[in-house]
């Protein structure tokens, strides 16, 4: 779980690290010890994670509703994780579509089913 939320998170790990490294640059080019820029850096460093923290825990949080969903999907789509932008939406919305075509097709099996067994019922009692 951890792999694929830092996979996700990658783009603003690398982000942390280049303002970092520019922020180190900047300072120590401007005459500030190394401790001062040490310091800097670890306040940085500590206070993005806790961030990363604290967005991992509704990470798993979401994860832990999908998988949950993942079971009960042949019953309903009800209970899904609430989307958090545009691209959740979207996937929440083609889930909506498939699951509500799913039910058509499961309807319209049942529909010929209970056909077939009244023909079956009316030729059983006709012989």
């Amino acid at each position: 779980m951890w792999r694929a939320y830092l996979k996700k998170q990658r783009l603003i790990l690398v982000l942390i690290g280049v303002m970092n490294t520019i922020f180190a640059i900047i300072s120590v080019l401007n005459g500030l010890s190394w401790d001062v820029v040490g310091y800097g850096v670890v306040l940085t460093c500590a206070f993005g994670v806790v961030v990363l923290l604290y967005d991992f825990w509704h990470y798993y949080e979401k994860q832990r509703i999908l998988q949950t969903q993942l079971t009960r999907i042949t019953l309903s789509v009800e209970g899904l994780p609430v989307a958090f932008d545009a691209i959740e939406e979207g996937y929440q919305q083609l889930i909506h579509a498939l699951y509500a075509e799913m039910r058509a097709v499961a309807t319209k099996a049942d529909v010929a089913n209970s056909e077939l067994e009244s023909n079956y019922t009316i030729w059983a009692h006709q012989i």
